[in-house]
C-alpha cells in the first residue's frame, strides 16, 4: 500500500477514482436530478482545471489493485493549502486508511515546507471526517465555514492544521 501525488490527469485511472467516491456521486446524482454519468464528467472536468489550472495535487491511497482513498489539496498563498473531497472508498472504511492518507500528505507537504498551514472543511454530522482530522492533528478552527461571499455555513466546521 502506498500514497501517489498525482498533479497530471493522464496518470489517473478514472474508473478506479470515481469508485473511491461512489458514494458521493450517487448522492449528488440524486440531489441534482443528474446521473451518475453527468456527475462524473463534472467532476473530472473540475479536476481537470484543478491539476492543470489552479496548480493542486491529488493524493491517493492504493494497493496493487485499487485506489482506497482519495484527497485533492490545492495551494493557496505561500505555504497554505485547502484539503479538498477527502474520501474513504466504500469497503476500506474504518480501517485508518483516512489518517494513513493525511499523514502522507502531511509529510509530502513538509518536505517542500519548513511551516505550512492547511486548511479543510467537513459536515458536522460526519463523525468519521471529524476524527479522522483530529486524529491527524487538524485543530476545528471555527463551527462554521465562511463561504466566499462572506456568508457563513453553519452545517460545516473548518479544521486547520499549522507546522
Amino acid at each position: 500500500m502506498k500514497t501517489v501525488f498525482i498533479t497530471e490527469t493522464k496518470l489517473i485511472d478514472k474508473k478506479q477514482l470515481f469508485n473511491v467516491y461512489r458514494g458521493g456521486i450517487r448522492k449528488n446524482a440524486e440531489k441534482y436530478n443528474e446521473t451518475e454519468q453527468q456527475i462524473e464528467e463534472g467532476h473530472w472536468n473540475y479536476l481537470v482545471d484543478f491539476l492543470e489550472n489552479q496548480h493542486g495535487f491529488l493524493a491517493i491511497l492504493k494497493d496493487e489493485e485499487k485506489y482506497m482513498a482519495a484527497i485533492r489539496v490545492l495551494p493557496k498563498q505561500d505555504n497554505e493549502y485547502f484539503c479538498e473531497a477527502f474520501e474513504v472508498a466504500e469497503g476500506f472504511r474504518g480501517k485508518g486508511l483516512g489518517k494513513r492518507l493525511y499523514r502522507d500528505v502531511i509529510e509530502y507537504i513538509a518536505n517542500k515546507n519548513t511551516h505550512f498551514k492547511l486548511e479543510a472543511h467537513t459536515w458536522k454530522t460526519n463523525i468519521a471526517s471529524i476524527k479522522a482530522h483530529v486524529g491527524v492533528g487538524f485543530e476545528i478552527s471555527k463551527d462554521y465555514v465562511l463561504n466566499e461571499d462572506g456568508t457563513k455555513n453553519e452545517a460545516e466546521i473548518t479544521f486547520c492544521l499549522c507546522k
